[in-house]
């Protein structure tokens, strides 16, 4: 296996051919958790979701289950409103700014990471638990 040199990362899950798959778990983690955050703060219950979506307790299970990425943009938008909140989606060039896997090697030089958005606020806090990126033999060797 190839060894990764500091803020390639990105290119290690794209050689596995899962890099797609780790950003889309890492967008659906930050969707979950920012749900489950929001509905935290404004006391709203899974029923009460339910109920305001015009959805079935089991969806809402569905949506605030991190590993289930299966979400449309009909339910994310019908999700914001229930929480207050407005969906959107951009799409943007993989540049150093953007990149999750940018974020984590500028955690691990100087231990303070940036971020842009909840989704990589939870894939961050997800990454650290698991230590998950120290697994990866040599992606931040000098």
């Amino acid at each position: 296996m190839t060894k990764f040199a500091a803020g390639t990362l990105d290119a290690f899950f794209d050689e596995l051919g899962e890099l797609d798959e780790v950003n889309v778990r890492a967008l659906k983690r930050g969707i979950a958790y920012t749900a489950r955050n929001e509905m935290r703060v404004r006391g709203i219950s899974a029923s009460e979701l339910a109920r305001r979506m015009g959805t079935s307790r089991a969806q809402i299970a569905r949506v605030l289950d991190d590993d289930d990425a299966s979400i449309t943009l009909d339910t994310l938008v019908r999700l914001g409103s229930a929480l207050g909140l407005e969906a959107t989606v951009e799409f943007r060039s993989r540049t150093r700014e953007t990149s999750l896997c940018a974020i984590l090697t500028e955690q691990a030089e100087t231990g303070a990471p940036t971020v842009t958005n909840d989704a990589q606020v939870y894939a961050l806090r997800a990454l650290d638990e698991s230590q998950a990126y120290g697994d990866v033999p040599g992606v931040f060797a000098a």
